[in-house]
């Protein structure tokens, strides 16, 4: 959004809903101008995967040359906002499809735990018909090749077979040929408005509003900041909504002005501000989001969070994470001082360090509450959605081979080249090309289909994760105001399950979980630890899991699944709880006061 610089630009944000009020007809026409900006705009910068991206001056000349054709059709003011998305998603999809092509180039090997249908061992990253073309000598030459290869490397090696000018024997070529098209099918050039339902966001700033009787847009802009400011710390105290009326830029130019109303109501203010000192809060910035059927108005409010001295807590809470509960915590109380010296240190320690910490040092502190979240449910969701992606790829890969066969005879029929294009819409008297181009489109439309339900499944799963992440991270973040605590997390990267593993669900389920899924709760929860002013420390992993903080002992074999038996003394407990004490105490344990026995076997 735009509203990531200035004097509050090192600010934490938060959205905040201001009302919303039904479209009209210049509404849906500045939604419907903005997409089609959008499209005409991006559409003059496509460069393939394999092409150089243009430097952001050639990329800014083309656009700017776009956008002025545009004029009359819809305000620069939004004509620029249009130009500004366009160049971000141009580039941001140039930059993911290079990587994604260049991790399949470098895994180019890899083989799929469900095999083909005819029972060949399948290449996850190759279309299905090269796990049967490649024999496993074609596959090590080509992982060999990968390996020796950097990004610019392997792109340069890219850009010579599609030019016809590698030394790669043509099956290799071939093969890597279709894998860039697998990709570019993927990354697709940006396109907006492919579903009846988008919603246009579009970001305001001086410039969408009239100069007004200052006579300058920006100081317009200033006051308007200023106005929703004061609204919202006078609702925060307790008053009543405050309705600010503003007129922002018309969808035409030189056309009237549109009114919008924000209206700052206590409800949603309530949860983001707490007892914190309200005239620390300003609304930096808003947006409008277009839908088919209302305008929504949202206003960002911002705010430097003051976060607590570790000295200051009064308490410690630990946070185990983890797949089979996603996460457990314990709250003990803080008996003593925690030494910045030593956890600076320890963000250094290896295995090693972390071992002979534990075994000459204890705790016998008690939790004074915990709680356990049993993400049972999320994983059977998770894992139901994965079986449906698994059954989506193989119809997708089955449904491949027979279009390759139909453009293929297609192509003979015409005497053309076996890859080219074929034009779906002739029209011809010839009964057996008709036929075969009837069933190619219809078997192009139904693959479109598949893969148009398996991004939906996709984004159900990232749906599942954001509610699910937030909901545990609500309840980390209440049990840590309640508590005045810090909270003691681990220093954990989250890795997928080998597939020798027990606890190995598939690939699909482990991309699922594991692609961005630590990330997402740790980014979530820190910033809500932030935003409510809570210290968050940060321990080496090594070993928590395992050891009895009491008696100072580490042992794996103190750790049986879900039941953690202390050798010590045979005390029983949840291991995952457990793991949450151990960290949870970890910033205050103690030296032994005398060298610990072995304890026999």
């Amino acid at each position: 959004m735009a509203y990531g610089k200035g004097s509050r630009g090192k600010d934490d944000k938060r959205m905040v809903a201001l009302g919303a009020m039904p479209v009209d007809a210049d509404w849906l026409g500045l939604r419907r101008e903005w997409i089609h900006a959008s499209n005409a705009i991006a559409s003059a910068v496509r460069p393939t995967l394999l092409d150089e991206m243009p430097t952001g001056k050639e990329v800014d000349r083309l656009m700017l040359a776009a956008q002025a054709e545009l004029k009359g059709r819809i305000n620069s003011v939004w004509a620029e906002k249009a130009r500004i998305s366009a160049k971000t998603a141009v580039i941001e999809r140039h930059r993911r499809g290079q990587a994604n092509l260049f991790g399949r180039l470098r895994h180019v090997g890899t083989v799929g735990d469900v095999p083909c249908g005819d029972g060949t061992r399948r290449l996850v990253n190759l279309p299905e018909e090269w796990s049967r073309r490649l024999s496993d000598a074609d596959v090590g030459a080509l992982k060999a090749l990968a390996d020796s290869l950097d990004f610019a490397g392997a792109m340069s090696l890219l850009r010579k077979v599609r030019d016809g000018r590698s030394n790669l024997p043509p099956l290799h070529a071939e093969a890597l040929m279709a894998m860039v098209a697998v990709v570019e099918e993927r990354f697709r050039h940006p396109e907006w408005g492919r579903d009846a339902e988008a919603v246009v966001q579009l970001h305001l700033d001086y410039r969408c509003l009239p100069k007004g009787e200052s006579g300058s847009n920006k100081e317009a802009w200033t006051a308007l900041q200023d106005r929703m400011t004061n609204a919202v710390r006078s609702v925060a105290r307790g008053g009543e909504p405050v309705a600010i009326p503003l007129l922002v830029a018309a969808p035409v130019a030189r056309g009237p002005c549109k009114l919008v109303r924000a209206v700052v109501r206590q409800a949603p203010l309530k949860h983001l501000l707490r007892n914190e000192d309200v005239d620390a809060f300003a609304m930096g910035s808003l947006c409008l989001e277009i839908g088919p059927c209302s305008v929504t108005v949202k206003g960002v409010l911002s705010h430097r969070p003051k976060v607590r001295p570790l000295e200051a807590a009064t308490h410690l809470l630990g946070r185990d994470y983890g797949y089979r509960n996603t996460a457990a915590f314990a709250v003990v109380r803080k008996d003593g001082p925690v030494d910045p010296g030593l956890l600076a240190a320890s963000a250094e320690w290896g295995k090693e360090e972390a071992k002979a910490y534990l075994e000459t040092h204890a705790h016998d502190g008690e939790p004074v509450e915990t709680a356990l979240m049993d993400g049972g449910d999320f994983l059977k969701a998770v894992a139901g959605h994965a079986l449906r992606v698994d059954a989506l790829r193989s119809e997708i890969d089955r449904a491949y081979p027979r279009i390759h066969a139909l453009k293929a005879n297609v192509n003979a029929r015409l005497g053309a080249e076996p890859d080219s294009l074929v034009d779906l819409g002739m029209v011809t008297e010839d009964r057996h090309l008709a036929g075969w181009t009837r069933r190619l489109a219809r078997l192009l439309a139904y693959v479109g289909r598949l893969k148009l339900e398996r991004r939906g499944v996709y984004r159900t799963v990232e749906g599942l994760k954001r509610s699910w992440f937030g909901h545990v991270s609500g309840i980390e973040m209440r049990l840590a105001l309640k508590w005045d605590a810090a909270v003691v997390r681990e220093d954990l990267t989250v890795v997928a399950e080998e597939k020798g593993s027990p606890g190995y669900k598939g690939r699909t389920f482990s991309r699922m979980m594991n692609d961005g899924a630590k990330g997402q709760y740790i980014r979530r929860a820190s910033n809500k630890l932030r935003w409510n002013g809570v210290r968050e420390v940060v321990v080496p992993s090594y070993w928590t899991s395992c050891t009895d903080v009491r008696n100072g002992v580490v042992d794996r074999a103190q750790r049986r699944g879900s039941v953690f038996e202390a050798k010590a003394d045979g005390r029983r407990g949840d291991s995952d709880l457990h793991a949450a004490l151990t960290l949870a105490l970890w910033p205050i344990l103690r030296p032994l006061a005398a060298p610990r026995v072995a304890l026999a076997a």
